[in-house]
């Protein structure tokens, strides 16, 4: 937990590879029961699209080796090229009274999470994403890196399952090029009062 008025600036991030895929992480968690909050997360990139350039990755080994217990409040994330937050095969989420601005591809995203709630949040100015203009204020969704092969894919036996069991709830979008709160990923996941 941070000190109110408390920002963490990274003005370079380096590369680290997990499960074989290469990132750039201001923090890079693999344990349960990360929190964050009254924490403000700034990274060293604006107004651009850089691939794998995460300020917070959280992020289990696999869909039968998940992380339990992620929790962000009253938090602020920007200036970063491609996330402000990613959470991969993690179960038991809660994002609330945060505010993710200036990034380049999705301000919070979840991959294959299970059991989560994102609650009165905000979503700006997340551009300029990948092709097309392809941007998310938050998404629910699932890792497709050879999600075609999968003999499983699109149902919950999957490799990279879709998320399930979310509550999405009070959140605010604003100039977001591509889709503000997303969820083309997702079972049994509910999406109301947001604007």
């Amino acid at each position: 937990q941070c000190s109110p008025g408390t920002t963490l600036h990274w003005t370079i991030l380096g590369a680290s590879t997990f499960n074989g895929k290469v990132t750039t992480a201001g923090l890079h968690v693999t344990g349960n029961n990360f929190r964050l909050q009254d924490c403000s997360l700034r990274g060293p990139t604006v107004a651009a699209y850089v691939a794998g350039q995460n300020l917070v990755e959280v992020e289990g080994a696999s869909t039968t080796s998940r992380l339990s217990g992620l929790t962000v409040l009253h938090s602020e994330f920007s200036d970063i090229g491609s996330s402000g937050l990613i959470g991969n095969f993690v179960d038991y989420v809660l994002i609330e009274h945060s505010y993710f601005h200036n990034i380049g591809y999705i301000g919070f995203g979840c991959l294959s999470c299970n059991d989560g709630k994102v609650l009165y949040n905000r979503f700006k100015t997340i551009m300029p994403g990948t092709s097309g203009n392809n941007t998310y204020g938050m998404t629910l969704t699932h890792e497709s890196t050879l999600y075609n092969l999968d003999p499983n894919a699109g149902t919950k036996q999957a490799v990279h399952p879709y998320c399930s069991n979310w509550l999405v709830s009070g959140n605010e979008t604003e100039d977001i090029s591509w889709i503000g709160l997303d969820a083309h990923g997702c079972y049994e996941c509910t999406f109301v009062m947001n604007h």
